[in-house]
């Protein structure tokens, strides 16, 4: 995660509160004070599909977000480090852009739409 990738609205897990908090003003602040510290305690949130569906996309042969003519693939990177396997989930959309985070895909539809995923409880 890079600080270009920070804005109000999105959401970061809080590894000190030990849940997802959505970024507000206040929270620039502790970022100019401190950078290094922000970065170490909020991190970004893994994509999954659960957490797709809980976003409003709709599961066709891909995901598709509302009226958007783009269709997401989810995909399942998997490499070898030694003896594991590393799966690194990210939903792709062809020739666009390859999302990995939740505040990546909200910075994605925000700029596509002009306004927020919001993150249902169910």
């Amino acid at each position: 995660m890079n600080i270009q990738d920070l804005r109000v609205g999105i959401t970061l897990y809080d590894s000190v509160r030990d849940k997802n908090i959505k970024i507000e003003p206040k929270h620039f602040k502790e970022l100019f004070i401190a950078e290094k510290k922000f970065f170490d305690r909020y991190k970004p949130v893994e994509l999954t599909e659960d957490l797709l569906l809980r976003l409003g996309f709709q599961k066709t042969y891909g995901y598709r977000y509302k009226d958007l003519k783009l269709l997401g693939r989810w995909i399942v990177y998997k490499s070898f480090v030694g003896d594991e396997i590393i799966s690194k989930p990210f939903l792709r959309f062809d020739g666009i852009a390859d999302i990995y985070d939740l505040h990546s895909l909200q910075n994605f539809i925000y700029v596509l739409t002009n306004t927020e995923l919001i993150l249902n409880s169910q």
